[in-house]
């Protein structure tokens, strides 16, 4: 009986563990968020339409590769913030503006 409740136990325990740590789980939603980003592109900017500051700046008709970018910058993110380094870099970054300790 114990044998069975520790087999029923176990998938629970390594899910929980791999994916449902705070730590982990906003990187890989974050990486999933952007891989759909990417992938429905086109999707999203016929939902949200043109923006002004993406046709403007990147030129008319760029507001898909905006979109697009984002994407690529929320599967950065969410990369460095499984490895654990988006906090050193923003310390690195930000750490002499706010007086933060190195």
């Amino acid at each position: 009986m114990t044998k069975v409740l520790i087999f029923l136990k176990f998938p629970s325990l390594l899910f929980e563990k791999l994916f449902l740590s705070s730590f982990r789980m906003f990187g890989f939603l974050a990486i999933a968020i952007g891989f759909l980003c990417i992938f429905y592109a086109s999707k999203i900017g016929d939902f949200v339409g043109e923006i002004s500051f993406a046709e403007k700046y990147l030129g008319p008709g760029r507001t898909y590769d905006f979109i697009k970018y984002v994407g690529l910058g929320l599967i950065i993110i969410g990369f460095l913030w499984l490895v654990g380094d988006l906090d050193v870099i923003l310390r690195n970054i930000f750490g002499k503006i706010l007086f933060l300790p190195q």
